[in-house]
């Protein structure tokens, strides 16, 4: 787990499939992503890649209410790095949360021996863009409409 100002990134349990069905069920927060999902979906999902032996997503919790206030993204890239990202609630965001996520994770992941983030996102989601130019990202390729930001620490 890590810990930082009120929120922790956390472990999904299955207990959290409300509430992340409610992300990925929320077009507006979906916008960038592949699509929206059913609560169906979401189970499967978070079953696939939350409840897993190695997940490579996270639940962002609201220590003070206990809610989801978001998803995390974190797992191996490629050989060498890591890929960060998140989806923040409606709710939490205009608050720096996505920012303070990212450089949660590059801190988590030099204590772990990682050295090198790599972020995805949209070519036009200007918010993740500066997210990741705002942490020392830099762009890397393009790949169709998708960019590739890349951070050595």
């Amino acid at each position: 787990m890590i810990f930082f100002e009120h929120f922790a990134i956390r472990p999904y349990t299955m207990n959290d499939l409300d509430e992340l069905s409610a992300i990925f069920n929320d077009s507006q927060l979906m916008e960038y992503m592949e699509k929206t999902y059913t609560r169906e979906e979401t189970e499967e999902f978070l079953i696939r890649y939350g409840l897993c032996e190695c997940p490579a997503v996270y639940a962002l919790e609201d220590r003070e209410s206990f809610c989801l206030a978001g998803h995390v993204i974190f797992h191996r890239y490629d050989e060498n790095s890591y890929e960060a990202g998140w989806i923040i609630r409606k709710e939490y965001q205009r608050r720096k949360l996505a920012s303070k996520v990212t450089r949660e994770l590059i801190r988590y992941g030099l204590d772990h021996g990682i050295h090198e983030f790599v972020i995805e996102c949209a070519a036009d989601h200007k918010a993740c863009i500066h997210i990741a130019e705002q942490c020392g990202f830099e762009k890397e390729r393009n790949e169709g409409d998708l960019l590739v930001f890349r951070k050595i620490v």
